[in-house]
């Protein structure tokens, strides 16, 4: 089974944050995100709808922006910028033109800074595809769409986890595990462990209460 693989790299800027009750949602992180390629809105909407799935337990909800919108300052409780390199499509060439991927890939990247998790973030879209070509290349485009969403939903809460957790550790299974297989990736239920949603709920109750003024480019 080949697996996919999440790393830190090492980077420099600090974040703020402050938090609600653990087990009713409410709005309050912005997430702010910038695509060099946007995709669909069907992709966009899948990844927003896997990553509200996967919080919900810890009590997590998200208010999401357009990082280049010409007015998007606003109070969050505490904010995530998100960077997508590459293709965010799902519009696959066949598998044979992509080549087999069959070595341990990385997806997706968060800053670190003397040991510090930042909340920035950037996801590999072109090995993403690749990652998954065999598997979703033949699908039908509204499905494949719906798939490659979800996959990029898990893969940023995923990154969501080392942020709020302010770790660079990863779990032994679930979401935040290391290494992710391509039926993880889309399978119809993925989330995190117990322990996991834990310390994502005391984040919650640190965090969500407050809200503050935030400008992301700043």
């Amino acid at each position: 089974m080949r697996f996919v693989c999440f790393t830190t790299l090492l980077l420099g800027i600090c974040s703020v944050a402050p938090a609600r009750d653990p087990v009713v949602a409410s709005p309050g992180i912005g997430v702010f995100i910038d695509f060099e390629n946007r995709p669909s809105q069907n992709i966009v909407s899948s990844m927003e709808r896997e990553v509200a799935s996967i919080m919900l337990p810890a009590g997590l909800s998200f208010a999401w922006q357009d990082l280049n919108a010409p007015h998007n300052d606003g109070s969050f409780a505490d904010l995530v910028v998100i960077k997508f390199k590459g293709s965010c499509g799902s519009g696959f060439a066949p598998f044979s033109e992509l080549g087999p991927n069959e070595t341990d890939t990385t997806l997706a990247s968060t800053t670190v800074s003397q040991g510090q998790v930042l909340h920035f973030t950037e996801v590999h879209c072109d090995e993403l595809r690749r990652y998954l070509a065999r598997d979703i290349s033949s699908v039908r485009e509204k499905n494949r769409d719906r798939l490659y969403g979800q996959a990029l939903g898990r893969i940023i809460s995923h990154e969501m986890y080392h942020i709020f957790a302010a770790t660079e550790k990863h779990a032994s299974g679930g979401v935040a595990r290391a290494c992710h297989s391509r039926a993880e990736l889309t399978q119809p239920v993925f989330g995190f462990d117990e322990k996991e949603t834990r310390i994502l709920r005391e984040y919650a109750d640190l965090t969500l209460p407050a809200s503050i003024p935030v400008n992301p480019r700043l």
